[in-house]
């Protein structure tokens, strides 16, 4: 649970610091899995940006 605390904290933290994430030796998660969560928080992220 903390590893999804800080890989929620790392993609806060930037889109360059998200891709090193991915790649870093601590994510033990799926790949794929990661990747459609993190598609799906850009998402939102980009509508909240054409929002305001």
């Amino acid at each position: 649970m903390s590893g999804q605390l800080a890989a929620q904290r790392r993609a806060t933290g930037g889109g360059r610091r998200e891709e090193e994430s991915e790649t870093s030796p601590g994510n033990q998660e799926p790949s794929d899995r990661c990747k459609g969560f993190r598609e799906r928080r850009h998402e939102r992220q980009s509508r909240q940006k054409t929002l305001s």
